[in-house]
């Protein structure tokens, strides 16, 4: 349903994965964590969400491998004994239909807390928390949940988002789909906007 829908969302008080609210919808980049709007509440988006149309990229030796930039361990002998682990800090990325539509810094905490920061302007709201649970050997799941407010800036709702993530066997990737819900007030779904396509890399100290 989200692909023929013509409406551009925006979603306030949502980190990172609050683009899924814009980009399921209608392909289009989204602030994430800034003053947004409900379902229905169409506006167009401004020009500083243009770099979330590019695909940024970090310091050489900063993602995936070891200290350095080292290569990282064959598959084989990097899970042979200890399995890695999702609790870290990642470079992420959103894409819909091959287009890039947001980024973010996001932290996986041990104890099963997510903070994640996107490319939104920092003075509209671009941190968000939730919440991730390993549900295999190589795969989790990630629950975030925000208020959403009309153009007005009144309190219309929430949306929860739902991620499903699979590790890589080095550890230092993985990849997944998401979705979101939005509800009313009462509790009531409005509807359901996804999947997009997640990619993500390990971000590891130089």
């Amino acid at each position: 349903m989200t692909q023929t829908m013509t409406k551009t969302i925006q979603i306030g008080n949502l980190a990172l994965c609050g683009v899924l609210a814009g980009w399921m919808a209608t392909a289009t980049p989204a602030k994430a964590c800034a003053g947004g709007q409900a379902p229905g509440a169409g506006t167009t988006l401004s020009g500083n969400m243009a770099a979330a149309r590019m695909r940024m990229t970090l310091p050489p030796g900063l993602t995936g491998g070891t200290r350095n930039g080292s290569a990282p361990k064959p598959d084989a002998e990097a899970h042979d004994v200890n399995p890695p682990t999702l609790a870290g800090l990642w470079m992420k990325t959103y894409t819909l239909q091959g287009q890039v539509i947001d980024q973010g810094f996001d932290t996986f905490n041990a104890d099963g807390n997510e903070m994640i920061v996107d490319i939104s302007p920092p003075a509209s709201d671009n941190v968000c928390t939730g919440v991730w649970a390993q549900t295999g050997t190589f795969t989790y799941t990630l629950y975030h949940i925000s208020w959403t407010f009309d153009m007005n800036g009144n309190l219309t709702g929430t949306a929860v988002f739902k991620e499903t993530m699979t590790l890589s066997r080095d550890g230092n990737s993985y990849t997944g789909t998401g979705t979101v819900e939005f509800f009313d007030n009462n509790g009531n779904l409005l509807e359901t906007d996804g999947p997009a396509q997640i990619t993500a890399t390990r971000i590891k100290p130089l």
